[in-house]
Formats: structure tokens, sequence, C-alpha cells
């Protein structure tokens, strides 16, 4: 366990932080992720290790950048998509991969969710379904 007073450097600082015992770090502020050759991943706010206001997240595979914004609970209140290869709402099937193998086909139409997303677990089986107008959540 390192203590709270290990010296900052700028080369091994995310290695420094991801290792750094949860009790004596704290995200607040802007938060940007790139992948390794300096594509931007995801950006957005924290605010006391909770993530808050808009999230930019991109899908260079997909072609899509998602956008959640946060309430100061870490929830999400609103999402939207948009297709970076024809500057306009994306409209499609989104997936969304978990880092267990889990996903969702997610359809979009004008930027929102529009019609069935469908939870899988990963042995592609179906676990949950939700239907969607208009990016409203159907009950």
């Amino acid at each position: 366990m390192k203590s709270p007073d290990f010296t900052i450097s700028p080369i091994s600082f995310q290695i420094d932080f991801e290792s750094t015992d949860a009790d004596f770090k704290k995200l607040n502020g802007l938060f940007e992720h790139k992948s390794l050759d300096g594509k931007l991943i995801s950006n957005g706010n924290y605010f006391s290790n909770v993530k808050t206001g808009n999230w930019d997240y991109y899908f260079y595979d997909q072609n899509v950048k998602a956008t959640f914004s946060y309430d100061g609970y870490g929830v999400i209140t609103s999402e939207y998509y948009y297709d970076l290869r024809r500057n306009e709402p994306f409209s499609d099937e989104f997936i969304l991969k978990a880092e267990d193998g889990s996903y969702e086909e997610r359809k979009i139409k004008d930027g929102v969710r529009n019609g069935t997303t469908r939870y899988k677990d990963a042995e592609d089986k179906t676990i949950k379904k939700e239907s969607y107008k208009d990016g409203v959540l159907k009950e």
C-alpha cells in the first residue's frame, strides 16, 4: 500500500495513481482518457469520484461519439449518439461492450435510442430487453 505522500512524477503518474490505495485518492475536475496513439477515448468531469455533467465516449470502431449526461450522483440522465464519419446524428445498431464480455445491442435513430435494446451475456444469450421510443424507455 502506498501512502498519500508519494512523489508525483509526470512520467509515472498514472501507474502511481492506479496503484495507490483508494482511500487516499479522489478524482475531481476534468478527466481525459487517451489511447497510446493519442486518440481521445473519453472525457468529462468528476466531483468527489463521481461523474457529473456531460461525458463524451468515442467508439472509433463504430464511428460513434456517445454523449452521456450524469446527475450529481453518477446516474445517466440522458444520452445522445453522433456519427463521426457523416457529421450527423447516428442512426443504426450500436454495440456497447463490457469488460466481462457481456454487451448491449442498442437500436439508435436520429441520435437517440429507438427500438429494442438487448442485454446479452458473454455467451450471446439475451438476458434482458428494453423498448425505447424517441429516447424514452417504454414501460
